[in-house]
């Protein structure tokens, strides 16, 4: 069968709740392990084919989100951060020039993600790392790397794209993907008020995704991160539209 929409592709597997959960409460090892294979059996996605997701739209960020003094405090403070490393671990102006070690890639992640949080709110957000991830059936499987929450309810949860060395057949972004799209799934279900949004970064490119509790929508476009004023701004706000939608 040719898919011709990612609607279309919803609609004919639709997502049937009591069945995921069996599969996920039989699968082996944890969420964190699951492969590109896990993800087409069970939730009928494919990584590398837009089409088995529906689109989803960022969209343009008002600057007016952050004042001037924030903006200014944010572009310091990573630029600051980034010029205690060597100069092969650090984030450069040109795109996709970070290659460093994956220790100093999360400590770089680390520090956007609290800086931004910092400058955008006064109170209410919270970021959890290694947070446990439970299936509905309250059976513990795996941790994200990073939870985003809103009022201690989870609004982002964000897998970082690592070196693997299993051999599982499948990229690195593909199975942090995979892995990103079952904890989605399995940290809505906790809590089910808000869409429950998704993104896998390597530092240097940021992809988003999201689950409404009906359906997996995935961004085409990549976000990218280098450093300059205005791509350290354009992230933040992106991550700030999605804390909080409803913020002036």
């Amino acid at each position: 069968m040719i898919i011709k929409s990612g609607r279309r592709f919803i609609q004919e597997h639709s997502l049937d709740k009591t069945k995921i959960d069996l599969m996920l409460s039989r699968l082996r090892g944890t969420l964190n392990q699951v492969n590109p294979k896990d993800l087409k059996n069970i939730f009928h996605i494919d990584y590398r084919n837009l089409a088995t997701t529906s689109d989803l739209t960022l969209k343009e960020s008002s600057q007016s989100r952050l004042s001037k003094a924030q903006q200014e405090f944010l572009i310091k403070s990573v630029a600051g951060f980034n010029s205690t490393f060597p100069d092969s671990e650090r984030i450069k102006p040109e795109l996709d020039s970070f290659g460093g070690r994956e220790g100093n890639m999360i400590s770089h992640i680390d520090h956007f993600l609290r800086t931004m949080v910092l400058v955008g709110y006064n109170e209410g957000i919270t970021i959890n790392k290694e947070e446990p991830i439970f299936l509905s059936s309250g059976e513990k499987k795996g941790k994200s790397d990073y939870v985003i929450n809103r009022d201690n309810t989870p609004r982002i949860v964000l897998r970082l794209i690592r070196k693997e060395d299993r051999k599982i057949r499948g990229t690195d972004p593909e199975l942090a993907f995979a892995a990103n799209i079952f904890e989605m799934y399995a940290t809505y279900w906790k809590n089910p008020i808000w869409d429950v949004y998704g993104c896998i970064t390597d530092l240097n490119s940021w992809n988003f995704c999201k689950f409404d509790g009906n359906e997996f929508h995935r961004c085409s476009k990549t976000q990218k991160l280098v450093l300059s004023p205005p791509s350290i701004v354009a992230l933040a706000l992106k991550f700030i539209d999605i804390i909080d939608p409803s913020k002036e």
